[in-house]
């Protein structure tokens, strides 16, 4: 028998090259549909309404909206909204002031308690960890609305003791006032030390310890090592941060509307959502979306630095295969004075406000009589609360809103992951870009168009809960990253694997990377529903009666004074937030991969 000429014989890896090729091939087909199928939903989600927002903004008509026939094109709205000095003195001023004091306070408060957990040897680092993301569960309807009963000028039960302590008269004003610019400050500025907190503990635990070491043997001061190491190794850390802080407090809404509208502060957030809902008039459509179009690009113009920032990171990699140690400073005394800070924040951002809302609602005589008298405890605040139609009809229609919302978000995030993560397709990043920029979207904005495009399109779901659902599945910028970092921690190796032993690529996915990604989409969707059951924002500009959610519910039952009833439902919605997070810590760790 000859001998097999070279070029035609069947050499070893030539059977796992075509096994590989054909599987590669396969993949195409479904990699193409799916990655059509996560950009339109995308397109439905954000593009339709963000681009019929910019649409009526160049629109114009006497009595008709801006998409009918009878309406035309015109720069008039931009021009009627931007020559208002109003907006220049007072808007644009207070909001400025507003949002870099609220930064200040969330970066410094958040930096400081991230540098004393990574850093420092404070006691039970662990559990002061674990404590200082509590506020995140607290809606901030809840936190506010707790700030108001606590220091209303008049009735609040602070400055009824601090009146009683300090001998002033019992029936009068203050001492202390949060409805003021610096009340709006402190309490958004404390809600943001829970994200700002997570986000730079992360960059401190990965801070070389030699670096700090080496400034101090060459005889430089603390304060010196501060600003000349460590702070410019933190750039990005502190750069992003910064980025995501200002964002997050220019679209806040709800301490703008309880504390800042008493006050006379008017933000850009509470500007919009007063254009869209006035006293005596129909609502100008262009001139609202002209007035929403700006916020927009600001938030474009948030997350490309905040992209840009995010880029540099590598330039300050620290951490190295060879000779990098963490390390503690240790604190000595001044280790009781940290723990004493952390528990005053806990005490000041979650113990008073939800403490006042349970003492509100159990004790009614107590707040008739503005804290004079205080009466017997009685349960009735609750069982008004369970048993009233309406606000039983808001619960509800918040838990199907939230729970349909986070399942459409999560997903198209986990479609959007995919595609990043296990495609070559052009374009994905795109994708990617797309579905983190619900983030920067004011919740006040991206209301206002979703109300735009349905009462545009003839879909049947303008004034209905799937409008809510669809405005809150918007938001998978935060789901789109868990879900995205989850699949890249998952090795494509195990996948390849699979193919080349003959699995085809449904299979592989079914029985390996779903598997091993399951816990994170879990936590994306408890996480999602949680932030949509809390959300104040969209379900307020959105309201129909029959529509309401939670958050709205109490916020009209603040409104009109059911102040025992608004205690009620505020402590029933975080009991129930607090269930849902304790549920998902249990579920992952029984279906997380051990």
């Amino acid at each position: 028998m000859g001998r097999v000429p070279i070029a035609t014989r069947a050499l070893p890896w030539e059977g796992l090259a075509r096994t590989w090729r054909a599987a590669t091939q396969a993949a195409v087909q479904p990699a193409v549909g799916l990655g059509v199928l996560v950009a339109l939903a995308l397109g439905w989600l954000l593009l339709a309404p963000l681009g019929t927002l910019i649409f009526a903004a160049f629109r114009e008509g006497t009595n008709v909206l801006p998409f009918e026939p009878a309406s035309r094109w015109t720069l008039q709205n931009f021009l009627s909204v931007f020559t208002n000095p109003v907006l220049y003195r007072r808007v644009f001023a207070d909001t400025a002031l507003y949002t870099l004091g609220s930064c200040a306070v969330g970066l410094l408060v958040g930096t400081g308690f991230a540098w004393l957990v990574e850093r420092t040897d404070l006691p039970g680092r662990h559990l002061v960890y674990v404590a200082l993301l509590v506020p995140l569960l607290v809606p901030p309807i809840v936190v506010s609305i707790g700030w108001v009963m606590l220091l209303g000028p008049r009735a609040g039960l602070l400055n009824v003791l601090l009146r009683a302590v300090l001998g002033m008269e019992s029936g009068g004003n203050g001492p202390l006032n949060i409805f003021s610019m610096w009340g709006m400050i402190l309490v958004q500025g404390f809600g943001l030390v829970p994200l700002v907190f997570v986000l730079m503990a992360s960059a401190f635990r990965n801070l070389d310890w030699t670096l700090e070491e080496a400034a101090w043997v060459c005889g430089a001061s603390p304060l010196r090592t501060l600003a000349r190491v460590v702070l410019p190794m933190l750039f990005p850390a502190v750069g992003s941060v910064a980025v995501l802080s200002l964002i997050l407090t220019l679209e806040s809404f709800e301490v703008p509307l309880l504390l800042g509208v008493s006050a006379g502060v008017q933000v850009y957030s509470t500007w919009i959502y007063y254009a869209l809902n006035p006293a005596a008039t129909l609502p100008n459509y262009g001139q609202v979306a002209a007035l929403a179009v700006p916020g927009l690009l600001v938030g474009m113009v948030g997350l490309w630095a905040y992209n840009r920032v995010t880029r540099l990171a590598e330039r300050y990699a620290v951490v190295r295969g060879k000779g990098f140690r963490g390390g503690v400073r240790e604190l000595g005394r001044a280790r009781y004075v940290a723990i004493g800070l952390v528990g005053l924040y806990l005490l000041v951002t979650v113990g008073l406000p939800v403490g006042v809302l349970v003492v509100t609602s159990l004790f009614p005589e107590a707040v008739r009589t503005g804290f004079q008298q205080w009466g017997s405890p009685t349960w009735a605040a609750y069982r008004k609360v369970l048993t009233d139609a309406q606000t039983v009809l808001s619960l509800r229609n918040g838990v199907l809103a939230s729970a349909a919302a986070a399942l459409l978000a999560v997903s198209v995030a986990t479609g959007v992951a995919w595609v990043v993560t296990r495609t070559n397709l052009r374009g994905r990043f795109v994708l990617d870009f797309l579905a983190f920029s619900s983030v920067v979207i004011p919740g006040v904005i991206l209301a206002l168009a979703v109300m735009l495009v349905y009462l545009w399109l003839p879909v049947g779901l303008y004034g209905t809960l799937g409008m809510l659902v669809v405005a809150f599945a918007a938001r998978t910028g935060t789901v789109s990253r868990i879900l995205r970092t989850a699949m890249m921690q998952v090795h494509r190796e195990l996948e390849e694997a699979a193919w080349v032993s003959g699995c085809a690529e449904g299979a592989a996915i079914r029985r390996i990377l779903i598997p091993l990604v399951l816990p994170a989409v879990l936590a994306a969707w408890v996480f999602h529903f949680v932030i949509s059951f809390r959300e104040f924002t969209v379900g307020l500009v959105l309201y129909r009666p029959e529509t309401s959610v939670a958050a709205v519910r109490l916020w009209h039952l603040y409104e009109r004074g059911d102040l025992p009833e608004a205690g009620a439902l505020g402590t029933v919605m975080l009991l129930g937030v607090v269930a849902m997070a304790y549920l998902a810590r249990r579920l992952s760790g029984r279906w997380g991969v051990r």
